[in-house]
């Protein structure tokens, strides 16, 4: 099962805080209205049989109405089950109680966190789906034919502090979130506590490992600059040796210089330590390089008499 069918599953069992707001929403997103011999029928279609059953189930409390339904397998190379519903009584009731047509409610449903995560959480239901967070990158999205209305949800959105974005695809208009943090908060405000939980779980157990890859990377970033600055360091020791001998330097520089052409690839710090060790002062790594940049400057000025 793909985790967002784990996140419908958990939506479609739980008891939405503002049901009517989560059944506009799935109407909206997934529902239809048609018109034969001048009567009208609210129809609903969703690959999940828990939503079929739940949309079943509440149309049936609040209204007294048994939607009819049936099941058809699409002809798609998945060949996935439709589960169908249709309203054929007290249609007018349920379009003005749910707002269907005119949409008039989402200014009071804006006006309420709580009213905006049910109507959300139906629209996820209705139209959403959600990356693996097992999966490299982040991504969560609902796709809406109506462009009004998927700015409408973009706004709704919005209200609840996220960032989500806005593009069309094909023939429809996607509202979606990039951010894994975004996308958790989403997850957590319509209720998929257990789904949020485990996007969390993998989320943090990525990060950790991120935070190692870019530790190991920047270990091996620090040992390449270390060599490089040691074969150079080398090189200039090995001009002074051509054209002089180390027993003409400066006391410290002497000791330096045996002490990097025995440890090659020892670092600044770990040369100041065993410096330290030999002559008895409390050098730093600071000073290891000020010495060094003193064996430059005499190596160059052999190679510029040259």
């Amino acid at each position: 099962m793909s985790f967002a069918s784990k996140v419908k599953d958990e939506l479609a069992l739980n008891d939405a805080e503002y049901e009517r707001d989560e059944l506009t929403a799935l109407f909206k997103t997934a529902g239809n209205i048609t018109i034969s011999n001048k009567k009208m029928t609210i129809n609903f279609k969703t690959e999940n049989a828990k939503i079929a059953q739940k949309v079943f189930k509440k149309i049936h409390q609040l209204y007294d109405v048994k939607p009819l339904t049936s099941i058809y397998k699409s002809m798609k190379l998945k060949k996935n089950n439709f589960y169908c519903l249709c309203i054929t009584e007290k249609v007018d009731y349920i379009l003005k109680d749910l707002d269907l047509i005119e949409l008039n409610n989402l200014k009071n449903i804006s006006r309420s966190d709580r009213r905006i995560k049910s109507f959300l959480g139906g629209c996820f239901m209705g139209s959403g789906s959600v990356n693996d967070p097992k999966k490299t990158n982040y991504h969560l999205e609902m796709a809406f034919i109506d462009e009004v209305f998927a700015k409408e949800v973009l706004r709704l959105m919005e209200k609840i502090y996220l960032s989500p974005h806005l593009i069309s695809r094909r023939n429809q208009i996607v509202v979606y979130l990039k951010k894994s943090q975004e996308i958790a908060d989403f997850l957590a405000g319509i209720k998929a506590t257990n789904c949020y939980f485990e996007f969390e779980d993998y989320r943090m157990e990525r990060d950790y490992v991120n935070i190692g890859n870019r530790l190991n990377n920047c270990d091996i970033a620090n040992s390449v600059r270390v060599n490089v600055a040691a074969n150079e360091q080398i090189k200039n020791i090995e001009i002074i040796k051509k054209y002089s001998s180390l027993a003409f330097l400066e006391k410290d520089l002497e000791i330096l210089s045996n002490l990097r052409l025995n440890n090659p690839e020892d670092s600044l710090k770990e040369l100041a330590k065993k410096f330290n060790e030999i002559t008895d002062k409390n050098i730093t790594k600071s000073g290891i390089n000020h010495l060094f940049n003193k064996i430059k400057t005499i190596a160059n000025s052999y190679k510029n008499n040259e």
